[in-house]
């Protein structure tokens, strides 16, 4: 799907995403690929990319086996869901660190809310192009997207706003695709 059509499903107000946070990050990510704001666009969708997934693993596995969330424990599920992002986020313990992105995916495969193939089809979208992205580094970016070393230092600015344009598109198509018609809420 394009990146016009997906900006027209957004704006008939499909919700894609638990949080408005998380909406108005993909609505950022538009934009400013609408405004030609390529590296903009990408670093925002990437940031979302992973964000969307620990969501996902926050509200599916914060309460203990049997809750049943209602109206009356209202703040039982706040407690459950902020222990539980607490967990995802900065770790068990005060010196361990949170939950990497392959982790995260893995307890959700565990979980049988993804399979074995979306696993790994998404950690090798995020191995291959999240440091690049998130980093600035647009030599490696260069090297992943045509396949070879750039032969001068400043190749990768010669052709930087193609490349940020086409991973730009990339990564939200990617995010689109995930989030499109709910299958990535919590039923």
């Amino acid at each position: 799907m394009s990146i016009e059509d997906i900006e027209k499903e957004v704006a008939n107000g499909n919700k894609l995403f638990h949080s408005k946070i998380e909406q108005d990050m993909f609505n950022d990510a538009l934009f400013l690929y609408s405004h030609s704001k390529y590296i903009g666009s990408a670093s925002v969708a990437f940031v979302l990319y992973e964000k969307m997934f620990a969501t996902k693993l926050i509200r599916e596995t914060s309460y203990p086996n049997n809750f049943v969330a209602n109206e009356q424990n209202m703040k039982e599920q706040i407690d459950h869901l902020m222990k539980r992002e607490k967990e995802v986020v900065d770790g068990k313990s005060d010196n361990k660190k949170g939950l990497g992105f392959s982790d995260i995916t893995m307890q959700l495969f565990n979980k049988e809310l993804i399979s074995q193939q979306e696993m790994d089809e998404y950690n090798l979208f995020y191995k291959e192009y999240r440091n690049p992205v998130l980093h600035g580094l647009s030599y490696r970016l260069f090297e992943k997207m045509y396949d070879k070393k750039p032969s001068l230092p400043f190749d990768p600015d010669m052709v930087a706003e193609k490349m940020y344009k086409t991973i730009s598109e990339y990564v939200v198509e990617k995010i689109f695709g995930i989030a499109y018609g709910g299958k990535f809420l919590k039923k």
